[in-house]
């Protein structure tokens, strides 16, 4: 099968799950289910969709500098960073959700007129302003998510969190301390100088560094601790690290 095929199904797979994940978790459920959406679905579509847009891209000699992939990339981490925040019962649920909804169809938006000149930005306003307004049009705005939190919110919260830290890590060690030694130490390339190491771990910090204000929020963590995860995400393995030392204090949660 032709690679570029490939990467179109991949495409259209982590778009599904993307979008499926903002619906679900800023609409009317259950925390539970939000949460398994949220740090389910969400993460995994934003991955899935970053990875083959950047093989599309590769394949078919676009280029990242591109303003209409800066605005999706933008555009999709909103939708990201909401969709992680809707899992919270809150009293402005329901605008968070609009929002949420409209950063969703200003990347869609984004990716159909991405052609040339200033179409991908026609297509992405569209988009936006369509999924808020339906959205705002359904009841004035989305159902209030019910007010009883999940009794085991937080730990649930930590445990998602910490599975994408820990890819989050991986990916660090795999970028610093395995690919660029070999590239400028042995001249050896894993992926070829196409990038591959670098934008993984990319999309895996994104969705780490969003993660963090739901993770603060869920393990009762100082502004302190925060500051340290967020570096800590710069350093390769220093998310292991992170959660060893979390799990060793009271502020472990999960």
């Amino acid at each position: 099968m032709d690679v570029w095929l490939v990467f179109r199904l991949v495409k259209f797979v982590g778009v599904a799950l993307f979008a499926g994940g903002v619906m679900m978790a800023t609409g009317p459920r259950s925390q539970r289910e939000r949460l398994v959406a949220a740090w389910g679905l969400l993460p995994l579509g934003f991955c899935l969709s970053g990875a083959a847009g950047y093989g599309l891209l590769k394949s078919t000699g676009g280029s990242m500098g591109a303003p209409w992939v800066g605005a999706g990339m933008f555009a999709s981490v909103v939708a990201l960073h909401l969709g992680l925040l809707g899992a919270r019962p809150a009293q402005r649920q329901a605008w968070r959700g609009i929002a949420a909804r409209a950063a969703l169809g200003a990347t869609i938006g984004t990716m159909v007129g991405r052609g040339g000149g200033s179409e991908w930005l026609v297509y992405g306003l569209l988009g936006g302003g369509l999924a808020a307004g339906i959205a705002w049009a359904l009841g004035r705005g989305l159902p209030v998510p019910p007010a009883d939190p999940a009794p085991d919110a937080a730990a649930l919260t930590l445990s998602r969190f910490w599975w994408w830290a820990r890819l989050e890590a991986l990916s660090a060690v795999a970028l610093f301390l395995v690919y660029m030694p070999l590239k400028y130490g042995a001249g050896v390339v894993l992926d070829g100088g196409q990038g591959w190491f670098g934008w993984i771990h990319g999309l895996f910090t994104l969705v780490f560094l969003n993660g963090l204000a739901d993770a603060r929020r869920a393990g009762g963590w100082s502004a302190a601790t925060t500051a340290t995860a967020f570096v800590a995400a710069m350093l390769p393995g220093g998310a292991w690290w992170l959660e060893a030392r979390l799990r060793r204090g009271p502020a472990a949660g999960a």
